[in-house]
């Protein structure tokens, strides 16, 4: 990601020598999403938060998901990348692991995090002020950005991770 310190977390492609090569057919797209491929992967070379990719062989499918919002979203496909790299037992570190490592001194104080779902906790309003200006100071040291369509502020209650729970509660006892 643009910004993030690589001393924070940093990837590199251990691929098998043994695996097979297999290259990926380019994907045919009809014109309303080849329109927001090209829309999305120009904003984010301008970015840099992507670049061209130094082996081609290894490519992962792109896939392109309409969201409920009706906007697009780019997606990887690892699965023929995934059968090429040997299991790790110290994987890249996953984005829980980066949010609970940049936010450790406000989790179980101020903060609670699942994932990237972040919520801010407070019992007065000039101590939520407070907590906010905590969160989002850490959030500018590592450069990290909220999407604002995600983002919701002087709530007093609200669903944080409501789905996910739902569906734990919904589910049925095991029978065997």
């Amino acid at each position: 990601m643009p910004g993030i310190s690589l001393d924070l977390i940093s990837h590199k492609l251990n691929i098998s020598p043994t695996f097979k090569l297999v290259h990926q057919k380019q994907g045919a797209y009809n014109t309303e999403r080849y329109e927001a491929i090209k829309v999305e992967v120009d904003k984010l070379e301008t970015i840099d938060f992507i670049q061209e990719v130094t082996y081609p062989i290894w490519l992962a499918n792109s896939i392109f998901v309409k969201k409920t919002n009706e906007l697009w979203c780019m997606c990887q496909d690892y699965t023929d990348l995934n059968k090429a790299c040997p299991k790790d037992s110290f994987p890249v570190l996953r984005i829980n692991q980066l949010v609970n490592k940049i936010f450790a001194e406000l989790i179980g104080t101020s903060m609670k995090v699942y994932m990237d779902d972040m919520l801010v906790k407070s019992k007065t309003a000039d101590q939520h002020l407070h907590n906010l200006s905590l969160m989002f100071g850490v959030l500018k040291k590592y450069n990290m950005r909220l999407n604002p369509n995600k983002c919701a502020f002087d709530v007093s209650s609200g669903k944080f991770e409501g789905e996910k729970i739902k569906a734990l509660l919904n589910m049925q006892v095991p029978k065997t």
